[in-house]
């Protein structure tokens, strides 16, 4: 009996070792998906704001996608709005 229930517990470890796992591959997949996105719209926000002569910009907005906007700083400033 104490055989039998020590089978069970070790595979009951294993599974949540698996799952624990899986939990902490796919937060990291999630984390660097959106520092990608961030980074990936900071520089289409820069190279836009280039395009009007200004020497930076800087986004905001709603970070899900639906609207971000991009402030262009320079001699005068712009608000762009990102697709």
């Amino acid at each position: 009996m104490k055989k039998r229930c020590r089978m069970w517990l070790k595979s009951k470890l294993k599974v949540l070792t698996l799952f624990i796992g899986m939990l902490t591959v796919t937060s990291a997949f999630s984390f660097m998906n959106d520092e990608y996105v961030t980074w990936r719209d900071t520089m289409a926000c820069e190279a836009k704001c280039q395009l009007f002569g200004c020497k930076s910009g800087s986004l905001f907005g709603q970070k899900d996608g639906q609207l971000q906007a991009c402030r262009c700083e320079g001699e005068q400033e712009y608000l762009l709005i990102l697709d």
